[in-house]
């Protein structure tokens, strides 16, 4: 009960300081046109994500020094195999990319791909693929 309540009381300091940061720096900084806009939103977005990191690793000392075990066997081999898989897949997703803009750029007069969409992508790609296998396996039930 203590700790439902505490984490909501950190998600709301995070979103009060998240629409302070955005408000402050979008009004004085950079202005409220587009950019300005989009540049308040990250770092909004940086603000709060760093936010969960430290709710994230606050709760597994707590749970460290309790003497509950952070992870156990079945999780580490669960998050094992989800990363064995997403890191073959993403492999030979970047492949296709690196594919993509030597033949298709080149030979075929394909639509140049930029460094921060390509990253972008393979980033959303590893780390979707890598969370969706790890919930796939543990709901799966039998993991071998």
């Amino acid at each position: 009960m203590k700790n439902n309540k505490l984490g909501k009381c950190w998600a709301i300091i995070t979103a009060v300081i998240v629409t302070v940061a955005i408000i402050a720096f979008g009004e004085k900084v950079v202005g409220w046109g587009i950019h300005g806009l989009l540049a308040s939103v990250t770092l909004g977005i940086i603000i709060a994500t760093f936010s969960i990191f430290l709710w994230v690793n606050w709760r597994k000392r707590l749970e460290k020094k309790a003497g509950f075990p952070v992870k156990d066997e079945r999780t580490k081999y669960i998050e094992g195999r989800a990363a064995y898989y997403a890191f073959q897949v993403g492999t030979w997703f970047m492949l296709g990319l690196l594919w993509y803009s030597f033949l298709g750029m080149k030979m075929f007069d394909l639509p140049t791909l930029e460094t921060a969409p390509a990253l972008i992508m393979s980033t959303l790609m590893f780390s979707g693929l890598f969370l969706g296998l790890r919930w796939y396996f543990s709901r799966k039930g039998d993991v071998k």
